[in-house]
């Protein structure tokens, strides 16, 4: 049966049994676009309309991978903040990273966008509750203390001292000098975080490949990366999440179960040895303050995430940028050759007055942060103030690192490496340096930030101390790069020579 509607009579449309749902989500859509253009709490904020219809394009930015890259297209564009999805701002100012990330702002904005590590259960980097968070972060904090680090430095040594010693072996033989440096820093920075996360080396530099459970990891972002990107469609996320490539959910599954079979390895082992569950496992008699078995399983593999790639990216960065400037590489190398005779110097004590050293990482990070889009924030059901604009609640909100240090007004030549703009040159006088965060700020910030400045200071120092490089192509160029959470990083191709002399 159908039914005519018309004006004086003449047909217009015709309605059935199966043509009323299609209406019906037109109208909606219509009204839903209204609304989101005209009357949401968001309008007034600046960005392309159709990501203010859509959650579509921000979907499509994440898994293309160019979620960074977009990002700071937007903000050149449209300023320092920019409506990227219908309930979701980016915002890029100094001022913002206090409001949203800051001590005051964080039991107000709470963690958002990647679930639960396994169900029920929350990691560090995952719980949205303040008080789960405290509680594993004061455990945490622990193993990156002063007097931790100093027991962790000979580890550190070991390993950096184990990379040197490979990549010597193989710069002596002219067939095998050609190396992938992002290969042998992964090697490098596994082998060791699985050292004080696990108790034992993945063992990637002894064999000169990556462990299986290392490979895994690796692959892990992409499924996380789904996951985000499924949470922006509630209630449709459990649909989505069953469209999921099957592959990418069979890797997530296995690196839980290799996480897990790994921390209970580990705690059999009753030993004393400095790595970070001698400190987590001090407050084990007690309730409130220790972990469950099953927070144990999935903050290991976070910090190894957390301890290895980030680590890995920054050097492969550093070197990438100095290759392409020789006279800035002849400068650091000078620092560290005429601060170090021998390269059993080189220490946690001793790298720390080499200005030079610290202000080109300081500068790699700005260019190629290890954490380029951002920790997305949901405001408070009240709403809030961030960077001086009311932001409803329920809105989404974050900070891209990679945008705010390639914004123009943030940094004079912001695509420009040099190291100077971090040593009192002043040209670089107007730079905007608080905006600058690589390591977050407030309560959240990174855990183990000193442990993670200590590594990467030793790695290079050592690396530049011993061999010259020559890069073989631009593969590597970050604006190239695609992200998944972290960098997919290509190779960094270089040829090794060990410097004469030693």
């Amino acid at each position: 049966m159908q039914r005519t509607i018309g004006f004086l009579g003449i047909p217009s449309l015709y309605l059935t049994w199966w043509n009323i749902p299609v209406i019906g989500g037109l109208a909606y859509l219509v009204v839903r676009s209204f609304y989101r253009l005209f009357l949401h709490p968001l309008r007034h904020f600046p960005g392309p309309r159709l990501r203010a219809l859509s959650s579509l394009p921000h979907a499509s930015s994440n898994l293309r991978g160019m979620l960074h890259h977009d990002l700071a297209t937007l903000h050149r564009q449209y300023g320092e903040v920019v409506r990227i999805a219908p309930d979701h701002l980016s915002f890029i100012s100094a001022e913002a990273w206090k409001d949203i990330y800051g001590h005051a702002a964080a039991r107000k904005f709470l963690k958002v966008g990647y679930g639960e590590a396994l169900p029920g259960v929350h990691s560090i980097v995952t719980a949205a509750d303040p008080e789960i968070h405290t509680r594993q972060r004061r455990l945490i904090s622990h193993a990156f203390s002063d007097t931790a680090l100093r027991e962790q430095e000979e580890v550190v040594i070991n390993y950096v001292n184990l990379l040197v010693k490979t990549l010597k072996e193989k710069a002596a033989k002219p067939a095998d000098a050609v190396v992938n440096l992002v290969r042998w820093f992964d090697f490098t920075t596994f082998d060791l975080i699985g050292d004080l996360s696990f108790g034992e080396s993945f063992g990637c530099l002894d064999v000169d490949a990556y462990h299986p459970w290392v490979e895994t990891l690796l692959q892990v972002v992409v499924a996380v990366t789904f996951i985000h990107v499924a949470s922006f469609y509630s209630p449709l996320d459990k649909i989505l999440m069953a469209m999921a490539p099957k592959k990418a959910m069979e890797i997530r599954d296995n690196h839980t179960a290799m996480s897990m079979e790994k921390v209970h390895r580990r705690l059999k082992l009753h030993t004393n040895r400095a790595d970070f569950w001698k400190y987590i496992l001090r407050h084990q008699d007690d309730a409130e303050k220790s972990m469950s078995l099953k927070e144990m399983e999935v903050n290991a593999s976070t910090l190894i995430i957390a301890g290895s790639e980030t680590i890995s990216t920054t050097c492969s960065g550093v070197i990438f940028f100095l290759s392409h400037q020789p006279l800035l590489m002849k400068e650091l190398c000078d620092e560290l050759r005429t601060t170090f005779k021998r390269d059993d110097e080189i220490n946690m004590t001793t790298i720390g007055g080499l200005k030079i050293l610290h202000a080109t990482l300081m500068e790699g990070m700005r260019l190629f942060p290890p954490a380029p889009a951002g920790a997305p924030r949901l405001s408070p059901p009240g709403g809030a103030y961030v960077a001086g604009s009311f932001v409803a609640g329920g809105t989404t909100v974050m900070i891209s690192q990679l945008a705010a240090y390639t914004y123009p007004p943030h940094f004079k030549n912001p695509l420009k490496f040099d190291p100077s703009r971090w040593l009192g040159n002043p040209e670089y006088d107007s730079d905007n340096k608080d905006v600058y965060q690589p390591f977050s700020m407030g309560p959240r910030n990174c855990v183990g930030k000193n442990l993670a400045w200590i590594e990467t200071k030793i790695i290079l120092a050592k690396m530049l101390w011993n061999f010259d490089f020559e890069l073989l192509d631009d593969n590597f160029e970050p604006q190239r790069q695609k992200m998944y959470i972290l960098w997919q990083k290509p190779e960094l191709r270089v040829r090794l020579k060990v410097r004469p002399g030693i």
